[in-house]
């Protein structure tokens, strides 16, 4: 059980490393890859703001991106290095700022296609009317810093307000280059990335700018490393193949520890409940101050032990009082027949042959009445494929019938048919009868009818009754009241705890209350259908 508990966990540690390791480094890859897109694109939509100028009279001058922490928006403490950046302009003049090797062919070839590519026209058409906009938001704020034309004061003073007329546009203008990038970057910008022998995975970018007029447009390609996303992912995969060892050992030397430390409670419960037996069912497992499955199923153990001790005690009380039922009778006959055997000539045998012969009778109802509550302790149900049709008022008139020294009324009596056991139906009857006819004096009175879904059956008798406290004691096996001690009155105690078993049977119930003749009245209660 502890080897499988822990492997079991190891197992499952194993797979979560097999299968989520690389899903996690992929991911890792994914990401840091995807940022890197999305940087470059921004780098390459800022260059082409800040490069196209418009037709022949402003070229693209050799210059530099901005140093520092980079365009809006770029994180600082960036780990990517500063990429290549080459460009192409209208006539087919390249300027390439970065390595000192120049821009690689294979970057060129790609530029040139892209440029030429008819999917990319819509794009850079697009980005140029972006460009325009830019730089006409700047023309129009320059132009309301001179609203009456040329300046009065020559050239200082076209000096002086034109910066103070940058100076003025120039929240304007970041915020118009703010959104009108935030536009740039939804274009469809085409990127690829590249192996280099020498040089690594390569990253390439590119930005397409065709202003107004123009036929051919302006490119840029930033050509960037991914040296530092393929150093982490090294990183972390040497991490997972030396650490995930380690962790799976780890993993399961704590399983085999904390499984230890379960099991030795239920080792110590399996060998207290080893020494339990069955004359020791006083005795019950040490329940754990942890509140986890393992105490309570010790709990569940204690309550099934108070059940089974509770069961061997009344099985015990049971033996001891069917063998002194047993052994009245058979003495009794022994009894009259050793005197009669004493004195063959004298004895009366054929009255030592009826006394015998009723004793007989009297154990075989006791065996009977015996056989059949333990049968309904094996089956408690009735079953089914028995059942028929039973007028149970006929059943009630034919065992009234029996009673000889009682008056009987039946005035309450009404027809009622129910689905049951017949046999067993009039065992019931005829014992309620019978424990009436014992303890009342003089009359009983018997009810039949139907109460909802239900048939009721009382029957009362004018006799002292029963106290309250003992109406359900009286249900108890080789229960008798006080006033029927001498068996010459009272029977063996079994015929209302055999009369409950039978109804219980049938889905019914019984109950003792106190009865208008001043006795006991027995009320039955029976489903009309199973």
């Amino acid at each position: 059980m502890r080897a499988r508990l822990t492997l079991l966990a190891a197992g499952v540690v194993a797979v979560a490393l097999v299968v989520g390791g690389p899903l996690w480094i992929w991911g890792v890859r994914y990401r840091m890859e995807e940022d890197l897109r999305e940087r470059e694109r921004s780098r390459s939509v800022l260059d082409a703001f800040l490069r196209a100028r418009g037709g022949d009279r402003d070229p693209w001058r050799p210059r530099r991106l901005p140093p520092g922490p980079g365009p809006p928006g770029r994180p600082k403490g960036d780990p990517f290095p500063d990429a290549d950046v080459l460009r192409l302009s209208p006539s087919g003049e390249t300027e390439f700022t970065g390595g000192e090797s120049g821009p690689s062919e294979g970057l060129l070839e790609w530029l040139a296609s892209v440029r030429g590519d008819p999917a990319n026209a819509g794009a850079a058409s697009d980005m140029g009317e972006l460009v325009e906009e830019l730089h006409q938001a700047f023309r129009d704020c320059i132009r309301g810093a001179f609203p009456d034309g040329d300046p009065e004061g020559g050239l200082p003073d076209f000096r002086s307000r034109m910066g103070r007329a940058r100076d003025a546009c120039r929240e304007r203008v970041e915020a118009a280059r703010v959104e009108l990038r935030a536009r740039a970057m939804r274009l469809d910008w085409p990127q690829r990335i590249v192996s280099d022998p020498e040089r690594g995975r390569r990253l390439w970018t590119a930005v397409l700018v065709r202003l107004p007029g123009e036929e051919t447009a302006r490119a840029v390609a930033i050509d960037s490393s991914l040296e530092s996303v393929d150093a982490t992912v090294a990183a972390l995969t040497r991490s997972l193949l030396f650490g995930g060892p380690l962790l799976l050992a780890l993993v399961a030397g704590l399983a085999w520890y904390l499984v230890g430390r379960s099991l030795a409670v239920v080792g110590a419960v399996q060998r207290e409940a080893e020494q339990i037996a069955f004359g020791t069912l006083d005795r019950r497992l040490e329940e754990p101050r942890s509140k986890d499955e393992v105490a309570r199923l010790i709990v569940t153990l204690n309550r099934m032990l108070d059940r089974g001790a509770e069961g061997a005690r009344r099985q015990r009380e049971f033996v001891g009082d069917a063998s002194h039922e047993l052994r009245t009778p058979i003495a009794s006959t022994r009894t009259q027949l050793e005197v009669a055997l004493s004195h063959p000539d004298e004895a009366d045998w054929p009255k030592v042959a009826r006394g015998a012969h009723e004793e007989v009778v009297r154990m075989q109802r006791l065996v009977d009445d015996l056989l059949r509550i333990a049968r309904l302790d094996d089956a408690p149900g009735a079953s089914t494929d028995r059942y028929e049709d039973v007028d149970l008022d006929d059943v009630v008139r034919t065992e009234c019938a029996r009673l000889r020294e009682t008056k009987v009324g039946l005035a309450g009596v009404s027809p009622v048919r129910i689905r049951g056991v017949e046999p067993d139906l009039r065992r019931v009857v005829r014992n309620l009868l019978e424990n009436a006819e014992r303890y009342g004096a003089a009359r009983i009175e018997v009810s039949l009818g139907r109460t909802g879904g239900d048939a009721r059956l009382d029957i009362e008798d004018d006799g002292p009754g029963i106290p309250a406290e003992r109406r359900e004691l009286v249900f108890e096996r080789f229960t008798r009241l006080d006033e029927s001690r001498s068996r010459a009155e009272g029977g063996a105690g079994l015929g209302l705890s055999l009369a409950r078993g039978l109804v219980e049977a049938h889905g019914g119930e019984i109950w003792i209350e106190e009865a208008r003749l001043g006795g006991a009245r027995a009320v039955v209660s029976l489903p009309l259908e199973p």
